[in-house]
């Protein structure tokens, strides 16, 4: 995609998140425009706080694994994220 359609992609998941703030899949997705755009920070921001909606439900956890495995390259909070994601659903 080029950097427009992340742009409109980010402007409209933004408005989805800001009129249902607890849809999860829109944060996932929101905060997976936001690092393939570069905004770390932002992006970290979105998928912990999906994670935080639901604490006890594996599919947080693993998102922010990924991500934190992936384009955070934070290789030791990622493995602790899926390890806790298995604890919650062996």
């Amino acid at each position: 995609l080029d950097a427009r359609a992340y742009d409109a992609a980010e402007v409209k998941l933004a408005t989805c998140v800001r009129l249902l703030p607890i849809w999860i899949p829109a944060r996932f997705t929101l905060g997976a425009v936001l690092a393939a755009q570069g905004k770390l920070v932002e992006a970290e921001t979105q998928f912990k706080f999906a994670r935080d909606l639901e604490p006890r439900q594996p599919e947080g956890h693993i998102e922010l694994g990924i991500y934190y495995l992936t384009v955070g390259r934070r290789p030791d909070d990622g493995v602790a994220a899926l390890r806790e994601a298995i604890a919650l659903a062996p």
